[in-house]
């Protein structure tokens, strides 16, 4: 890429189309598989967007802990349990919903107006292996310990939907 990729990159913007309306999906879907399959692409657009700017840790990591294992378990889990029925939409949701865009709206017109959308920081690769050295020296017992942590919740919780 010659030139560093602007907020209205025609690339960048169909990426975050492409994960708010998976997102989007994924609330408003009445099946919750199509939903847990809208949220995995929503991670996808993501991760895209963070390795199109030049995060390449910050996209490998999105790719893996959020696609990988977050969407996989939640579609394990959502398989493992079975649906549930959902309830009927109301006024307070679309009110809601209305109220959101709004936000979104002010939020995107305001960061434009003042320009503080902040250009990617291109780290290198020594840099990028040294905070990773560093990080598995000063906190590697704790990652192992969270890591533990979360394989044994998911265990438990599928010993808990097999009674």
């Amino acid at each position: 890429m010659i030139f560093p990729p602007g907020p209205l990159d025609p690339i960048i913007i169909f990426l975050a189309t492409l994960s708010v309306m998976s997102a989007i999906i994924a609330l408003e879907s009445r099946q919750i598989v199509y939903g847990a399959v809208s949220l995995i692409v929503m991670f996808l657009g993501i991760s895209a967007i963070f390795l199109y700017l030049g995060g390449l840790y910050l996209g490998v990591v999105q790719l893996g802990v959020y696609v990988g294992a977050i969407g996989v378990l939640i579609l394990f889990a959502v398989i493992l349990v079975g649906e549930s029925r959902t309830p009927e939409p109301n006024v307070n949701r679309i009110i809601g919903a209305t109220a959101a865009m709004i936000v979104l709206g002010s939020l995107l017109v305001g960061f434009t107006a003042l320009q503080m959308l902040p250009a990617p920081h291109h780290v290198g690769a020594q840099e990028l292996s040294r905070i990773a050295s560093r990080l598995m020296r000063d906190y590697g017992l704790v990652i192992v310990a969270l890591g533990s942590l979360l394989a044994s919740t998911a265990f438990g919780s599928v010993m808990i939907t097999r009674r």
